[in-house]
């Protein structure tokens, strides 16, 4: 009897499924071999294909997984979560049955449908492996009273490490929030010390977190703005905060000898750790604690110009491109261009000041949410961001509004409660999670 290889293979492959068996088809071979098993020795088999289409009959042999034909005479056409979902769940995944072409294969059973030769210049490229890799691998879920940690999600801890902070209890945390000053970067002119930062990542990573870092150039005390800073030529803005009674300075960053020395400033930051894989972006520099505003100045600094604001975004985009970024809704013409340009998230605490909560994550559009205020007080400002955000007049609203993941990041430090009036509500992430209404409420949101 003469036959094909081809026509061989795919016999081998049909006598290889069984009655039951869920039939995981690719293009071609694979696609024969299934039809062969369901008309020769298997016909209560179910084939489907990555692109949704489950229990095909498969009267003719389609192009391609993408053929219309692959509907033909089926149970149900879904999509790529209803196909991949078929084959990792627990009651289906351990029927299906994968047929997988290859250009080689070796003695361990790795396919290879990428390249023969050199990746850069190699002999054949072909077009990937497609889906193999879900066919290949099972997932076997098991029961789990662990607490797991959601990558670049969950609480976040503020000045400290999750190996040292008494607040996480046991919570997982994947990230530390540090913000570092002008003044503490540039004690002096030109002696640009960026160790802190460095040393902050090596320690977060020694914690198991990564680090997002903040750089500010003015606040409430003389402890953000390098001193030297006007007697270098910069153009300075004078103000109170709070009316304390205490003359402070901002650099006026539309001045080009300002922003020179900034952008020096954020150059050796960008050179230091721009490119590591664990490092998050705070994009600030402008206003108080770099969250673009003035607020409670007197008399009140003026923003730099929307130019010069585009520039300081864009310079954080140029020195940190791999980051994950996010960036406070103090400023919402310049945080609109942020969000068109590159993928933003949007810090908002429900008070409009702290980058606590919506996380580090780069993965959404950000986009300024509603705010809680509680009278003329912020919600969570009470002194020491004491804060109960479920107590604030809108609640979860924000939460619910915000278009990106419902798990959030929550800063861990502020605890104290001794300024509270509702110290069972207190915001310590062990306490809060042990308030089991609240905390339900706040998670499947």
């Amino acid at each position: 009897m003469d036959y094909t290889l081809k026509e061989m293979m795919t016999i081998c492959a049909a006598r290889e499924i069984r009655n039951g068996d869920i039939v995981f088809c690719g293009t071609g071979i694979s696609m024969l071999a299934a039809m062969a098993a369901k008309n020769i020795n298997a016909p209560e088999s179910v084939i489907f294909f990555e692109t949704g289409a489950i229990d095909s009959a498969l009267e003719d042999l389609p192009l391609a997984v993408g053929d219309s034909r692959v509907m033909y005479h089926t149970s149900c056409n879904g999509g790529l979560l209803e196909a991949f979902g078929t084959m990792q769940n627990r009651f289906t995944g351990t029927k299906v049955v994968g047929i997988l072409g290859a250009a080689q294969i070796d003695i361990y059973g790795n396919l290879n449908s990428t390249v023969i030769g050199d990746y850069v210049g190699p002999k054949v490229r072909f077009s990937g492996s497609g889906g193999a890799a879900s066919v290949t691998v099972t997932v076997n879920p098991v029961e789990s009273t662990e607490l797991l940690a959601n990558p670049g999600m969950g609480w976040q801890t503020f000045y400290t490490f999750a190996d040292e902070d008494p607040n996480l209890d046991g919570l997982p945390s994947g990230s530390a929030y540090i913000r570092f000053s002008w003044h503490h970067l540039e004690p002096a002119d030109g002696v640009i010390d960026v160790t802190s930062i460095t040393e902050s990542l090596a320690r977060a990573r020694q914690a198991g977190q990564s680090l997002m870092i903040r750089v500010m150039t003015a606040g409430p005390t003389d402890k953000y703005t390098p001193a030297w800073l006007e007697s270098a030529g910069c153009k300075m803005f004078e103000y109170e905060y709070e009316e304390n009674g205490i003359t402070l300075t901002a650099p006026d960053l539309d001045d080009p000898v300002c922003w020179n020395r900034f952008e020096q400033l954020m150059n050796a930051v960008g050179d230091a750790v721009g490119q590591e894989p664990d490092l998050q972006v705070d994009i600030g520099g402008v206003g108080l604690w770099g969250e673009w505003h003035f607020w409670n100045t007197t008399p009140e600094v003026p923003l730099p110009s929307h130019a010069t604001r585009q520039k300081v975004v864009d310079l954080h985009l140029s020195l940190f491109p791999n980051s994950p970024k996010m960036m406070l809704i103090g400023d919402v013409d310049t945080l609109r261009y942020a969000t068109n340009i590159w993928r933003i998230c949007t810090s908002n605490t429900l008070t409009q000041l702290a980058p606590m909560m919506f996380g580090n994550t780069a993965l959404w559009h950000g986009r300024a949410v509603a705010s809680c205020k509680n009278g003329s007080t912020w919600g969570s400002m009470f002194g020491k961001y004491l804060t109960t955000p479920w107590r604030c007049t809108a609640r979860l609203s924000t939460i619910r509004a915000a278009p990106f993941p419902r798990v959030i990041n929550i800063e861990t430090k502020w605890n104290d409660c001794s300024e509270s009036s509702d110290t069972a509500w207190c915001f310590n992430p062990s306490r809060t999670l042990r308030q089991p209404k609240q905390a339900a409420r706040f998670q499947s949101r």
